[in-house]
């Protein structure tokens, strides 16, 4: 089950979670390949048979990938090459255009989408005109502020809960409270 590094075989590991309980595997394919190859993507939709949430970079290759696997889910992530896991959230404000037709394919396809956005009002608002079923916002921040006795503000809407942009959750979506980086 283990490789050359001692790195578990994710095609045989996931699996085992299944008879344990698990009701989901989660893998994310990044452009360079580092955590999981395609391959080992196909092997595990072929051997699990719990939902498969994929998390992603919006690159053309890896949506084909997306398209021919159908994930239940997909979560799209920033990726930074220098980063060891993900740390910040998509710019929705920024890739609006880039973002909407992966999107669209995606929901097309029967794929619930989720969009890891930075925690700010302006990323919500855009990511909300995207219409993912699911915003995910990092805490990765929070915790490290906590973590060395340091306060943290999230940013706050001045209005409170009637005047957020959208009102996702009553557009059908679902809101992940916070997931870390």
């Amino acid at each position: 089950m283990f490789g050359p590094v001692d790195q578990p075989d994710r095609t045989a590991a996931a699996p085992a979670c299944e008879p344990a309980g698990a009701s989901g595997i989660t893998i994310h394919l990044r452009a360079d390949r580092r955590h999981i190859q395609d391959r080992d993507v196909i092997r595990l939709r072929e051997s699990i048979n719990t939902k498969l949430n994929l998390e992603m970079g919006n690159t053309p290759e890896i949506l084909d990938v997306a398209l021919r696997v159908l994930p239940e889910e997909v979560c799209l992530v920033p990726e930074n090459r220098a980063e060891v896991t993900t740390e910040g959230g998509l710019d929705a404000a920024g890739q609006h255009g880039h973002l909407a037709p992966y999107i669209a394919k995606l929901n097309d396809a029967g794929i619930r989408v989720s969009l890891f956005i930075a925690a700010q009002p302006a990323q919500y608002e855009a990511a909300v005109k995207l219409r993912p079923r699911v915003i995910e916002i990092p805490t990765g921040a929070r915790g490290a502020a906590l973590a060395h006795g340091e306060a943290y503000a999230a940013p706050r809407y001045a209005g409170g809960p009637a005047e957020r942009p959208g009102r996702a959750r009553a557009r059908g979506s679902a809101a992940t409270a916070a997931r870390s980086g």
